[in-house]
């Protein structure tokens, strides 16, 4: 053992090697790579991350968690006809239809309920204070949709208490890089049928656009037999209508966004609440507003608004509709202003309306006026 601690000394005692200087034109050697030690454990700093649809140009350097993301490609290969639908393609999500073709679903993630899934519509949220059953109740086609990205998991400290089981992010098109337009018509059996068409936009330059688009749908459904042999009519039909325009300006300095889109879902609530032949018609109009503006090398500025009203009628008894009828009139409004060094105030607002055979009564849901985070956090 002698030898042992006689080498150990000498080692010890040897002087310690100067850190290399690299050449001039000579890259820099694996270990001189910043790091930070978290926990005992070494996590090397990678190069700044602009992550996908940022509300503002973020840097995370350790981004460990996933997001699906089904691009425009992937989804014209998709079957279905609307966002719900093709959603169920995604692992971990699950899509409740209450009623087929996309006219109202259920959203799930990881095995949360339809309240614990927050629902994005480019960035900005779009989910109803009365029911998680309208998450998916949005104000466009299934042609209008660009990409989905889809963040599961816990994300309440960024987006609010629904993203508790994930977050979806729909993003809408933009108008297309020169003017045109396209028109589609299907059809099939028990008088379904759907026409659809858009028309883009270019000024000139090509850095201002607009995107124009109409969809229609409607099937009779069929009948359904109850267990008694009966056959109820009406059950499943549906009839939609949407309407979007989105309206872009780009320049050096940042960009401006514009979009408003209309939706208008009547359809079959057979069994919804009740064993009765129920009926139910919703309406979604939402806008929003987004300015993107950079002051400096290391600063931009991005104040976003958003309005929402959605109204639902639910009729128990369609062929009786004086026996019970129930209103909803939701309004939401939204405000944040956001800069890129590390600081967000947003001001937001919700309020729900109730009418019935009483009247109309109004109230303010729980919002904080302003909230303090840093923006760095944000993932879609």
């Amino acid at each position: 053992m002698l030898w042992i601690f006689l080498v150990l000394a000498a080692a010890a005692s040897a002087p310690a090697a100067a850190p290399a200087v690299p050449e001039p034109g000579v890259p820099a050697r694996p270990d001189t790579v910043p790091f930070v030690v978290v926990d005992g454990d070494t996590l090397p700093l990678t190069p700044t991350l602009e992550v996908v649809g940022a509300r503002v140009p973020v840097a995370l350097p350790g981004v460990v968690r996933s997001i699906d993301l089904l691009d425009e490609a992937e989804l014209s290969r998709l079957p279905g006809r609307s966002v719900a639908e093709r959603l169920q393609t995604v692992p971990a999500v699950v899509t409740g239809q209450r009623q087929q073709y996309g006219v109202q679903s259920d959203l799930s993630i990881r095995g949360s309920t339809f309240d614990q899934v927050q629902v994005l519509l480019d960035g900005f949220d779009v989910a109803d204070p009365q029911t998680g059953h309208h998450l998916m109740n949005l104000p466009l086609g299934v042609h209008d949709v660009a990409r989905l990205e889809v963040l599961p998991g816990h994300g309440s400290a960024l987006y609010g208490s629904g993203a508790f089981g994930g977050t979806v992010n729909v993003v809408t098109r933009r108008p297309a890089g020169r003017t045109g337009g396209e028109l589609g018509l299907l059809g099939g059996g028990n008088g379904t049928w759907s026409g659809w068409g858009s028309m883009d936009l270019v000024g000139r330059g090509g850095d201002t656009g607009a995107r124009l688009s109409f969809e229609r749908f409607r099937t009779d459904g069929y009948d359904f037999v109850r267990d008694d042999s009966t056959a109820v009519t009406g059950g499943n039909d549906a009839d939609t209508w949407t309407a979007t325009g989105r309206f872009l300006d780009t320049s050096a300095e940042g960009e401006s966004d514009l979009f408003v889109g209309y939706a208008s879902r009547a359809f079959g609530a057979y069994d919804f609440y009740a064993p009765y032949p129920s009926w139910e018609r919703t309406r979604n109009f939402t806008a929003t507003a987004r300015v993107n503006r950079r002051l400096g090398e290391r600063l931009t500025v991005e104040p976003r608004f958003s309005f929402r009203r959605h109204e639902d009628r639910f009729v128990l008894i369609r062929t009786s509709p004086d026996t019970y009828i129930n209103d909803h009139v939701t309004r939401r409004f939204a405000g944040a202003a956001g800069r890129s060094d590390r600081f967000a105030l947003a001001l937001r607002g919700q309020y729900h309306c109730n009418v019935d055979v009483s009247g109309v009564v109004c109230r303010r849901l729980p919002s904080p006026w302003a909230d303090r985070r840093p923006s760095y956090g944000t993932l879609l």
